[in-house]
């Protein structure tokens, strides 16, 4: 059927072909789009990726509670200090079988600050872990260091204590018996240590 399409400028065209009005009425619209305001047309585009990565690093410290100094009036016998050292050791770690081990070693003997040639050795100086029934000497190893011992030791799992924090103290004497020290200031360090060691899973 033919339509009659008005035009300004003449009137009466008859347009037979029905391809024509459609390519006619595609180009208005077209044209439409193109005027548009805010319709900008992308010609050319092309992408690349960039990696995202964050890393969340494990993570274990010591913070001191109460440092000292810790003062001992020896009086030939047992003498305990006037203070016991504190801490709080914090960790983040891995969801893995775990082991934080906390120690307490001394640098060397005490020695004295006035008297050549006298001092208190590591095996006359004692220690009590978090109000336990008996003191230990520091004669022996702990956390695989000499002139040390063992004060907790808290295991990590997959499932529990991956992220968490204990408190600890240590109770310290020093006994005089055997020593014959002269009169004088003996000084020493206290070191205390946090190591995480892998443990074993249970049944293993």
């Amino acid at each position: 059927m033919p339509v009659f399409i008005p035009s300004v400028g003449w009137t009466g065209k008859l347009v037979s072909n029905a391809r024509v009005v459609s390519s006619l009425l595609m180009a208005v619209l077209w044209e439409a789009v193109l005027a548009a305001p805010g319709k900008a047309q992308t010609a050319l585009s092309a992408t690349k990726s960039v990696q995202l990565i964050a890393v969340k690093p494990a993570s274990i410290g010591i913070s001191l509670v109460n440092g000292g100094p810790v003062v001992f009036a020896l009086n030939g016998a047992e003498a305990t200090g006037n203070a016991d050292p504190a801490w709080s050791v914090n960790w983040n770690l891995p969801a893995r079988n775990q082991a934080i081990q906390v120690c307490a070693a001394l640098a060397g003997p005490l020695t004295a600050t006035s008297v050549s040639a006298a001092s208190i050795p590591p095996s006359h100086v004692e220690a009590r872990p978090d109000g336990a029934s008996t003191f230990q000497n520091f004669s022996g190893t702990g956390c695989g260091r000499a002139a040390a011992l063992q004060v907790s030791r808290v295991l990590v799992t997959g499932l529990n204590n991956k992220r968490g924090s204990k408190k600890n103290s240590l109770q310290l004497r020093i006994n005089e018996r055997g020593l014959n020290l002269p009169p004088g200031t003996y000084t020493g360090t206290l070191n205390i240590f946090v190591d995480v060691m892998e443990a074993p899973a249970r049944g293993q």
